[in-house]
C-alpha cells in the first residue's frame, strides 16, 4: 500500500471520527439543554404552586359580581402613616340595599391559629400567634399586612371579610363623623352627597383617599358601588360598635357577640 493510500485512508478516519464526536458533542449540548429547560420549567411550577398556596397570594372575588360585598375598611391613625386608628367591618347588601358598619377599635387584640399562622409567618418572621389589630400594617413589610388583617379577623370570628381598603386619616374625616365617646356616623355632606347621587362630590373624595395597593379594588371598582348607593334609605345606612372587653392588654373581642351585631339586630 502506497504513502499517498494511507495518507488517504488516515484522513477519512480522521474526517469520520470528527464527524461522529461532533454529532456527540451536538447531542450532549441538546441534552444538557433540554434538562435545564425542564429544571427551569418544573422550578417556575413549583413557584407557582406555592404562590397558589399563599393566602395573602389568593384571588378574592370580584365586588361587581357578589350580591353582598363584605369589606374591612381601615382608618389611618394621625400618629403614624403605618399605624391603625381602627376599623371597620362594612357590609353592603345589593339586595336589600342597606349598608351597615361595625366599628373594630384599633387595639382588638386576638390570637390566631396555628395553621394561619404559619402561612403568614412565612412572609414575616416577626409577626406573633397574638396579634393587635393597630399593628397589621407593621407586621409585614408591604401593604399584605392589610390583607392579612382580614384574614385574621375572618378567622377570629368565623366570617367571610372579601374585601380591604385603607382609607388615610387625612381622608377619614371626610367621610365620617366621630363624637366625644368615639360614637360614628356618615358625615353629613358625604352621604347627603351619596344618596343625591353626587358623584363628582363623592368621587373628588375617592380621589383623596385612593391608594392603589393598599385595597384590593379599583378606584372605578369602588365609584361604581357608591353609584349604586343613590335613592337609598338613610335609616337603611347603620352603625354599631362591635361587642368586646377592655383587658391590659387590649380589647378583647366577643366573638359569639359580635355575630349577633352583625348578622342579628344587635347594635
Amino acid at each position: 500500500m502506497t504513502i499517498k493510500k494511507l495518507v488517504k485512508i488516515f484522513l477519512t478516519t480522521t474526517l469520520v471520527l470528527l464527524m461522529v464526536i461532533t454529532g456527540l458533542l451536538a447531542f450532549y449540548v441538546w441534552k444538557a439543554g433540554e434538562t435545564q429547560r425542564k429544571l427551569a420549567e418544573a422550578a417556575y411550577q413549583a413557584a407557582e404552586q406555592k404562590r397558589d398556596n399563599n393566602v395573602l397570594d389568593a384571588k378574592l372575588a370580584d365586588p361587581q359580581k357578589e350580591s353582598q360585598v363584605c369589606t374591612l375598611i381601615y382608618l389611618g391613625s394621625e400618629n403614624s402613616k403605618r399605624e391603625i386608628a381602627s376599623a371597620y367591618i362594612c357590609f353592603y347588601d345589593r339586595n336589600e340595599k342597606t349598608l351597615k358598619f361595625i366599628s373594630v377599635p384599633g387595639e382588638s387584640c386576638f390570637e390566631i391559629s396555628n395553621e394561619l399562622y404559619k402561612d403568614l409567618a412565612a412572609s414575616q418572621a416577626n409577626l406573633g400567634q397574638i396579634v393587635r389589630l393597630s399593628q397589621v400594617y407593621r407586621y409585614f413589610k408591604s401593604e399584605n399586612g392589610l390583607r392579612a388583617g382580614m384574614l385574621m379577623l375572618n378567622e377570629y370570628l368565623g366570617i367571610n371579610i372579601g374585601h380591604y381598603m385603607f382609607i388615610p386619616a387625612g381622608g377619614v374625616d371626610k367621610i365620617f363623623y366621630f363624637n366625644e365617646k368615639g360614637k360614628s356616623v356618615f358625615l353629613s355632606d358625604f352621604q347627603a352627597a351619596l344618596i343625591n347621587g353626587d358623584s363628582l362630590t363623592v368621587n373628588s373624595i375617592i380621589d383623596k383617599c385612593y391608594k392603589a395597593g393598599y385595597t384590593d379594588m379599583t378606584k372605578g371598582t369602588i365609584e361604581d358601588i357608591l353609584a349604586e348607593m343613590e335613592g337609598m334609605n338613610p335609616n337603611s345606612i347603620t352603625f354599631a360598635s362591635i361587642p368586646g372587653n377592655r383587658k391590659n392588654r387590649g380589647f378583647m373581642i366577643d366573638s359569639k357577640k359580635a355575630l349577633g351585631t352583625m348578622f342579628g339586630g344587635g347594635g
